[in-house]
């Protein structure tokens, strides 16, 4: 039998044009079932509903759900997934309770992040340009389509009153960048009134860019705790080619302001082809900051989409070569996962140029050595196609 805290009792939920309700974020949008939140009138509709009692049912009978695949594949190349990383917090008393929501109140977001999309931020969508070109390099990733936004946020937080957050024990807020998002106080206040908030884990996921106003900040600390989850993937030019176009000197600065605010605070980074020869320098810097045995972490996830920027796109042998002194980091980086179905490296290097056009820093000067590679690898393959 599997076990999935997140599948007995959480709901994920990102404010997109016809918000679908899953299991978890790492849970494949390829699901056509999936059923729509909004048709729901509470969450425990959604608990209670066909498409995820047919997904408890098969994990009763030990059967690997495909649209789990991201964990499945984590866990076979002995890494820890999502399924495993966080599985101690559940009540199993409380099975089939609303215990756990992920949750992004909007897309508003004040940042062009190469691995995001149109469905999640919304100043990517608005780099109509950058986005038809890979379209059409990439015809198959719908995230690049022509996007209509529909803010779909004043329906959820409906969806969320009409709940019973009585059990809620842990909620993550994604985005978008919820300290850009309006909605934050609506949401906050609604877990203070409706949620045993004295008893709840909550986990904000930041690009850094933005430090919380006072009166947010007063708010937070009213809960059990408060897990900052800081997405910082480099340091230095590197990290403003990854998410641009906010300057590394002001995302050094706010992670000061939130070291200072008695609130826990984690780094978040995402592992890109862009990235991954460097990530010492951000291990380095993240443990210079801190203290040696301080509970202050740097967690790690692969990049699986869009599939250009996976870092398995290179062979385990290529990946042996690049290391930190951590190693958590480097069972992501040496890690036995492959890609299925990989993009071609005239493609990646299409999409790099494309991306690099659009943007001020380029990743062919900041890292020159991915961009060697990447670009020694096209040329083989053209070679290998005459």
């Amino acid at each position: 039998m599997i076990r999935c805290k997140f599948a007995e009792s959480h709901v994920a939920i990102t404010n997109e044009k016809d918000p679908v309700a899953r299991p978890c974020c790492q849970y494949s949008y390829g699901d056509e079932t999936l059923p729509y939140a909004l048709e729901a009138n509470t969450i425990q509709d959604i608990l209670n509903g066909e498409h995820r009692q047919k997904l408890l049912n098969s994990f009763n009978k030990n059967i690997r759900v495909d649209s789990c695949r991201n964990c499945w594949n984590m866990e076979d190349s002995n890494t820890v997934s999502k399924r495993t990383s966080i599985a101690n917090n559940l009540d199993l008393n409380k099975v089939g309770k609303f215990q756990h929501t992920e949750l992004g109140l909007d897309f508003t977001c004040n940042m062009t992040c190469r691995m995001c999309n149109s469905a999640t931020s919304s100043s990517i969508n608005k780099l109509t340009s950058m986005n038809e070109k890979l379209y059409k390099l990439f015809p198959d990733n719908r995230s690049y389509a022509p996007y209509q936004r529909q803010n779909n946020t004043k329906n959820i937080l409906e969806l969320f009153d009409n709940s019973d957050l009585s059990h809620l024990i842990w909620v993550k807020l994604t985005g978008g960048e919820p300290f850009y998002s309006k909605s934050i106080y609506r949401f906050i206040e609604l877990l203070v009134q409706k949620a045993p908030y004295d008893n709840l884990d909550l986990e904000i996921i930041t690009n850094c860019s933005i430090f919380p106003s006072t009166k947010l900040l007063s708010m937070l600390h009213k809960f059990k705790s408060v897990k900052i989850l800081l997405s910082i993937d480099a340091i230095g030019e590197l990290a403003e080619v990854c998410r641009p176009p906010t300057k590394w000197s002001t995302i050094r600065d706010n992670f000061k302001k939130y070291k200072e605010s008695g609130l826990d605070i984690n780094c978040t980074s995402t592992l890109t082809i862009l990235n991954i020869n460097r990530m010492n320098e951000l291990v380095d810097w993240w443990r210079s900051r801190n203290e040696p045995k301080c509970h202050h972490k740097l967690w790690l996830s692969p990049c699986r989409q869009p599939n250009w920027l996976n870092p398995y796109n290179f062979s385990k042998e290529e990946r042996k070569t690049w290391f930190t002194n951590d190693i958590s980091i480097n069972s992501h980086i040496h890690s036995d996962e492959t890609v299925n179905n990989p993009t071609s490296w005239q493609n990646i290097l299409k999409a790099i140029d494309i991306t690099d056009n659009q943007f001020k820093l380029k990743l062919r000067n900041v890292n020159k050595e991915i961009y060697r590679i990447i670009k020694e690898k096209a040329k083989k393959e053209v070679d290998n196609n005459k």
